[in-house]
């Protein structure tokens, strides 16, 4: 049976398979709003068919244009109308109209978002008509793309009566499904509002949940009252499930702080346990029977893991972006 691997992109090319690249993922920036090291979160996914643009965020058009890339882009999908999300999108926009002589930019969203991109683009920056296309679509089957993609509606798990989207792209490859999931801005696991807005979708991910890539944003940091964003440990518990989940909007500084956490719990989690351990020996010198010395000592296990359970909650199996790369491939490996 055919799998799927996902490789950096250094690590692929280091110990190359001998298979062509299935799908290539570079993200353009992988921070929020505010990360200018990360840049706004971007990514690209090309295939041997055509090339998808995930966000143009405000700064995404200076990136493409640096890497080379404006003129590869066949459709930009938009999550949501925020500016770390958008803020570039008029630009690359003008760039494919006047630079490219009349290239019409495709651009997907879910039905919601529609009226709002066309505001942005006709009302506030001044396009024409004719520079952009707008697919509201919910589904669509693109052959020329050699796959489907699901356009899933997030409204309100970002911001109240807000529209976003996350997006599946489905590929089939010796009748085995591979999935990539690119949540958008969202507050829980985008595969909790799949399960409930489409079953169907939802039982063909859960049937091959190692041939399923999530690129998942997350945040390390309490933003009460509004909690606009998927806390880590929400996702550390979905690796039970999809094994192969890749955080992004977060920064570096966000990163440090989830690894002194670590720290401190498991320094924290060795002085209770020290302290149960002091105890039992007490209490063990104060007693005579064999039976009496064994319950104690089944006591203090239950202790131990009770609190090891708490602790150990942070076991990072999902993998941050900004640590292990931002250029990845997936190729396909034949079992012997």
């Amino acid at each position: 049976m055919a799998k799927f691997i996902l490789k950096s992109k250094i690590n692929a090319l280091l110990k190359n398979s001998g298979k062509p690249p299935i799908v290539e993922i570079l993200f353009l920036g992988t921070g929020g709003a505010f990360d200018a090291l990360e840049k706004n979160s971007s990514a690209i996914i090309k295939t041997a068919a055509g090339t998808i643009l995930i966000d143009c965020g405000s700064t995404t058009y200076s990136e493409l244009k640096a890497r080379n890339l404006i003129d590869s882009i066949d459709y930009i999908f938009i999550t949501h109308c925020h500016e770390d999300h958008i803020g570039s999108l008029s630009t690359l926009v003008y760039h494919k109209y006047f630079d490219k002589k009349n290239q019409i930019a495709k651009i997907e969203c879910i039905p919601s978002l529609k009226s709002k991109i066309e505001t942005y683009l006709k009302d506030v920056c001044g396009h024409m008509e004719d520079s952009y296309i707008i697919n509201s679509n919910p589904n669509v089957l693109y052959k020329n793309l050699n796959m489907i993609i699901h356009k899933i509606d997030t409204t309100n798990y970002h911001y109240k009566d807000f529209p976003s989207a996350g997006f599946v792209f489905n590929f089939r490859k010796n009748k085995e499904d591979l999935f990539l999931i690119y949540s958008g801005d969202v507050n829980v696991p985008i595969t909790e509002i799949i399960s409930k807005t489409d079953l169907k979708l939802y039982e063909s991910l859960i049937k091959v949940p190692e041939n399923v890539f999530i690129f998942h944003e997350s945040t390390y940091k309490d933003l009460s009252p509004f909690y606009p964003h998927c806390e880590y440990q929400k996702l550390e518990e979905l690796t039970n499930t999809f094994p192969n989940i890749f955080l992004y909007h977060n920064s570096q500084k966000e990163i440090k702080g989830i690894f002194k956490e670590m720290k401190n719990s498991k320094i924290k989690l060795e002085s209770i346990k020290k302290a149960i351990d002091l105890d039992l020996d007490r209490k063990l010198s104060l007693v005579k029977k064999h039976e009496t010395k064994e319950k104690l000592r089944i006591q203090a296990k239950r202790l131990k893991d009770e609190f090891a359970e708490d602790f150990e909650k942070v076991s990072l199996k999902t993998k941050n972006l900004n640590i292990i790369g931002k250029e990845l491939i997936i190729h396909e490996e034949m079992e012997l």
